[in-house]
C-alpha cells in the first residue's frame, strides 16, 4: 500500500474548512495509507485536537500534530485574511527532518479526484510542485515587481508537493523568512510571495487541473498561462478545487456562486463541525448578491485605480 504524508495548517477559525478538505482527500484517495500532519500554534485548543484526531482515526489515517511556538513568525507579515498561520508551512522541512517529501494543501481545498497520481510525481531535482497563478488586471505586474522573469513564474502555494529533503540542504526555510523580513513591501500574498522569489527558479509546474482557483472558474483567468487544452480539461475535469481569494469567494459564504459549493457543503457535512448557518448573510450581501459579478468587479478596480492614483 502507497504511504502518502498530507500537511496542513489552520487556526480555530479554519478548522472546520480543513477537516472538509480532510474529508474530500479520504473520500477519494482509495488504498493509500495516510497520514495527516497537521502545524498548529501552542494556543489551538486540545480539546479541538481530540475531535480532529477522532475524525482522521474513523477515517481509517493516522494524526502527527506539530506545534509550531509563536515567537518562531512573530516577526513576519500578516493580515486578517492571511495570518501567521500561513507561514507554518515554510517551516515543514525542519517539522519533519525523517521525511522527504509531503504534500500540502490548504484549508480551503476540495478533493474532487485520488491525488495519489499527484503525490506519485518524480520532483527530485525540483523544490515544489505547484500550479502558476494567474493574476487579477491591477496585479498583472506583480511576479516583475518582485523579481520574478514573467507572469507564468509565479505559482500559487494552496497546493504544494514539496521536495523537503532538497529545501534541507538547500535552507530554502531559512531564506524564505529572510526574505520577508528585509522585503516586507514584497509580501503582498503572505508566505506566497516570499516563497515564489526563493523557489521559483526549481519550480515542476503542475497541471492547472490539480489547483483549479476561482480565478479560472469564476473570473475566467487563464488564458495565455497555460495550453488551451489543459486549461479546457482542468475546467471539465478539476482534480482539486482551491476556493482561494475575497470571503464572498469562499463556499461557506452566503454570496458564493462557486458550481462547487456542493461538494464543500457535502463534505463539511461529514465532519464534526458542520456548517450551521452561511457567514455574511446580511442586507448589504442580499443587495449585493443581485448585481452582476462583473458590475461589482468593475467597481473595484475603480476602487483600486483611486487608492493608486492618491498614493503617487
Amino acid at each position: 500500500m502507497t504511504a502518502l504524508d498530507l500537511a496542513c495548517a489552520a487556526d480555530l477559525k479554519y478548522l472546520p474548512h480543513c477537516a472538509a478538505m480532510l474529508s474530500s482527500v479520504f473520500a477519494t484517495t482509495k488504498g493509500v495509507d495516510i497520514t495527516v500532519h497537521f502545524t498548529h500554534f501552542p494556543t489551538f485548543p486540545p480539546e479541538e485536537l481530540s475531535v480532529l484526531s477522532e475524525f482522521v482515526r474513523g477515517a481509517g489515517a493516522r494524526l502527527n500534530t506539530l506545534c509550531v511556538e509563536d515567537e518562531v513568525l512573530a516577526t513576519l507579515p500578516s493580515t486578517d485574511a492571511l495570518p501567521s498561520v500561513v507561514w507554518q508551512r515554510v517551516l515543514l522541512p525542519q517539522l519533519l527532518p525523517d521525511l522527504d517529501k509531503i504534500l500540502y494543501l490548504d484549508s480551503d481545498v476540495i478533493a474532487l479526484g485520488s491525488v495519489e497520481p499527484l503525490w506519485s510525481l518524480d520532483i527530485d531535482d525540483c523544490y515544489v510542485a505547484a500550479v502558476s497563478n494567474p493574476m487579477h488586471e491591477e496585479m498583472a505586474d506583480w511576479p516583475e515587481r518582485i523579481g520574478l522573469p514573467d507572469s507564468a513564474a509565479y505559482f500559487n502555494s494552496g497546493v504544494l508537493l514539496m521536495n523537503l529533503a532538497l529545501l534541507r540542504e538547500d535552507q530554502c526555510s531559512e531564506r524564505i523568512i529572510r526574505h520577508a523580513v528585509e522585503h516586507p513591501e514584497q509580501v503582498h500574498w503572505g508566505d506566497q510571495c516570499s516563497m515564489n522569489v526563493v523557489l521559483h527558479a526549481r519550480r515542476y509546474p503542475l497541471h492547472p487541473k490539480w489547483n483549479v482557483m476561482n480565478n479560472f472558474v469564476t473570473y475566467g483567468r487563464g488564458e495565455g498561462l497555460f495550453e488551451d487544452a489543459d486549461l479546457a480539461e482542468a475546467l471539465a475535469d478539476p482534480q482539486i478545487v482551491h476556493f482561494e481569494g475575497l470571503p464572498e469567494s469562499k463556499p461557506w459564504h452566503y454570496r458564493s456562486e462557486h458550481p462547487y459549493r456542493a461538494s464543500y457543503l457535502a463534505h463539511r457535512g461529514r465532519t464534526p463541525w458542520p456548517l450551521m448557518s452561511l457567514e455574511g448573510r446580511n442586507a448589504i450581501n442580499i443587495v449585493k448578491k443581485r448585481i452582476p459579478r462583473s458590475v461589482l468587479a468593475g467597481l473595484r478596480r475603480l476602487r483600486q485605480t483611486a487608492r493608486d492614483h492618491r498614493s503617487r
